[in-house]
């Protein structure tokens, strides 16, 4: 009787799981190829799905809570799902590449969805992306409701201006990861003060900052930078948001249920960076813990002891470790200083080996998972497909060929000479002289003339006392090729150049070209013209875009002539800004102006008060010896530089972007050695032989 009244109340709890199940399903439409034409009408959050994939299945659960959720609640988004590989067009169409993919479709907007997969935070991405891009806060007890209940928000106060249009543009974009409001400057506490109107702020760890366009850049990235609180819980999906903001992760890697004084020592400090030490590091440093190693040892591919100090560059794959133990505020000061100064040691990277390790990595981390959780299945697997294969191997080795050897060998027995199907050993040895006669033939660069006099009057770098090759970009300069053998052949000479600046060129980025001598004109990109000097001389016209990086150069040739192929050096050259140059973003238009502002040695500089202005001659010193060097030197030792060489360089053909490399610079080294802007004015750029050069 009990085992039947047991068997009665389990199929009646099964029964009530199912019909829950069935109303949570119920908020969720199945969506068909009409979903197209219909859904512009209605906001719609799609899970895009495979019928065969894992996470898929995972998220199906989580997916009909969010549906009862929104539908339970009022809410004007429409909960769906759509087999993507039955409605492969339909997905495409909306840029579908994995499963699952969750998107909110607004209107002609899709915004997607990157977050952890729980019920909360979906609800959340789709109540906030739904509303009102900027929300409007009318009174200051709408503020303090506002800022009870976010932990990160942005604030734009003023009226109608050009900050504002910005801060909408921006705020259309990313307010998939955060909330952005208005307000007018009365709806503000009184504590909060502004030092001018408009402003933008953000709200965070119990504080606000305001946006400074001189000092944080474009508003977008600023906005990037701010969007996450000084100190975070960090885990892989966190760690995969942080590299937007083109930071490095300082992470403190510890068990959260570990209790004892090194882990919590370790954490305490990080926060404390985080905290007192904002000013110098936020620009470039998140601060964070992770709870145990496992996602850190495989991102590192390494066993990273707990607790400890690793600090990540999310851009380029590259880790950081402490070389002696972070047991101070100070320690952690002194090991972020070493890594903005460049002598911290970098470890991982993106390169060919560390690809290929990954490679290898995952293969095993693959196979010792599949042994772990199902030895039988791991042998059926890597076992069988490892044995056909043995066998192959063994027939293979041990296949009887005497016979196919003696056949080969009839031939040469029988004539005395090996015969080939290209003919008879005379008629192979007229050919082998018919190409020692091509490549004799081929022709030869005997030497390079950059003809630097001439082409430093010409771009207006005379004064620079160097006898290298200075160039300004937008503008063509010219070299000559002497023939060492035979004059230039238009129909079996052919060269290509390549020119390359940074560490690591890449011909996306802007730091690499390759293009041909005699290519189509094009003020866009680099090209190559020529003519002819004389017999055995070309005179070649190099063109570079007006927009090309700054830099130093390395310009090389390869030279194809008669079916021999031969590369060589031409030579280095630097590229400087163009105020000449119509096209380049810092020309004027004035000859008395470029005069004044470029090629001025010496000039003036005005202080004093606003009634009381005097005037005192200043030497710039922009045309010493090794100043060019210097001033690269300079520009190679700013964090973007250390932290992604490949994008600062390609970032160099901004004028704004240098000088804002160079204003971070300057700051870096006040606060380093506690001096003001006069101090590093008078002294570390005099050492360097620098002063008004950029």
């Amino acid at each position: 009787m009990g085992a039947a009244r047991g068997g009665r109340r389990s199929l009646l709890w099964a029964a009530v799981t199912a019909v829950i199940l069935v109303v949570d399903a119920s908020y969720v439409h199945d969506l068909d190829d009409s979903f197209k034409e219909n859904r512009k009408d209605d906001i719609w959050l799609v899970d895009f799905y495979a019928p065969w994939c894992g996470h898929c299945y995972t998220l199906e659960p989580v997916w009909n809570e969010v549906g009862k959720e929104m539908g339970g609640t009022g809410s004007p988004v429409k909960v769906g799902k759509m087999d993507a590989t039955s409605y492969s067009s339909i997905a495409s169409e909306f840029g579908v590449r994995g499963y699952p993919t969750i998107k909110l479709l607004k209107g002609d907007l899709a915004y997607n969805y990157r977050g952890p997969r729980t019920k909360e935070d979906i609800v959340e991405f789709a109540n906030r992306v739904a509303g009102p891009i900027i929300r409007p806060l009318p009174s200051q007890q709408m503020f303090d409701h506002v800022q009870k209940r976010n932990r990160v928000f942005f604030l734009y106060v003023g009226g109608e201006s050009p900050l504002k249009e910005k801060y909408i543009e921006v705020a259309s974009e990313l307010i998939v990861y955060t909330y952005f409001f208005s307000a007018t400057e009365e709806v503000l506490p009184e504590h909060i003060t502004l030092p001018e109107m408009p402003a933008v702020l953000v709200f965070k760890d119990a504080t606000y900052f305001v946006y400074d366009e001189y000092e944080d850049g474009d508003l977008s990235s600023w906005i990037s930078r701010e969007r996450f609180q000084g100190y975070l819980n960090v885990d892989g999906f966190t760690l995969y948001e942080l590299g937007d903001t083109g930071k490095l992760v300082a992470i403190a890697i510890i068990d959260d249920k570990n209790t004892s004084t090194d882990h919590t020592r370790l954490k305490l400090i990080v926060q404390d960076v985080a905290r007192n030490y904002r000013d110098h590091f936020n620009r470039n440093f998140q601060f964070g813990h992770m709870d145990g190693n496992e996602y850190i040892n495989s991102l590192l591919m390494d066993d990273v002891k707990i607790p400890s100090i690793v600090v990540l560059n999310t851009s380029n794959q590259q880790y950081f470790l402490p070389h002696k133990p972070i047991e101070s505020t100070e320690d952690m000061v002194q090991f972020i200083n070493e890594i903005l100064e460049g002598t911290a040691e970098a470890q991982g990277g993106d390169g060919i080996l560390q690809r290929i390790r990954r490679i290898i990595y995952d293969a095993k981390s693959t196979v010792g998972s599949v042994f772990k959780s199902s030895p039988l299945l791991g042998c059926f697997l890597f076992g069988l497909p490892l044995g056909v294969i043995s066998i192959m191997c063994y027939g293979i080795c041990t296949a009887d060929t005497d016979g196919g050897s003696d056949e080969a060998e009839m031939p040469k027995r029988e004539t005395g000479r090996d015969l080939t199907d290209e003919g008879t050993e005379e008629e192979q040895e007229e050919e082998s002289g018919e190409s020692h006669v091509e490549y004799t033939d081929a022709l030869e660069v005997k030497n390079v003339d950059l003809n630097c006099a001439e082409n430093s009057i010409s771009h207006s770098t005379h004064l620079f006392n160097v006898n290298k090759l200075i160039v300004r970009r937008g503008q063509p300069f010219g070299f000559y090729l002497h023939f060492q053998n035979r004059e230039w052949d238009d129909e079996n000479d052919k060269i290509t150049f390549t020119v390359e600046t940074g560490p690591k060129p890449c011909e996306s980025l802007g730091t690499k070209s390759i293009f041909p001598l005699g290519g189509c004109p094009d003020h866009n990109h680099w090209n190559a013209s020529f003519k002819l000097q004389n017999e055995r001389c070309l005179c070649v016209d190099i063109f570079s875009p007006a927009n090309a990086c700054i830099g130093c150069y390395s310009l090389t040739m390869c030279l194809v002539s008669c079916g021999h192929k031969h590369s060589q050096n031409v030579g280095d050259f630097y590229m400087l800004f163009n105020p000449w140059c119509s096209d380049d973003a810092v020309y004027l238009d004035s000859q008395a102006h470029r005069g004044e502002y470029v090629l001025n040695e010496d000039g003036i500089i005005f202080k004093g008060l606003p009634k009381h202005i005097t005037t005192h001659p200043w030497h710039f010193g922009q045309f010493q010896d090794d100043i060019l060097d210097i001033c690269l030197k300079i520009l190679d030792t700013n964090t973007n530089f250390l932290r992604d060489p490949g994008m600062d360089c390609s970032c160099r053909n901004d004028p704004v972007y240098i000088s804002r490399v160079l204003n971070t610079m300057v700051r870096l080294y006040c606060m380093k050695n506690n001096v003001g802007y006069v101090f590093f004015h008078l002294t570390f750029l005099k050492k360097c032989g620098v002063v008004h050069m950029f």
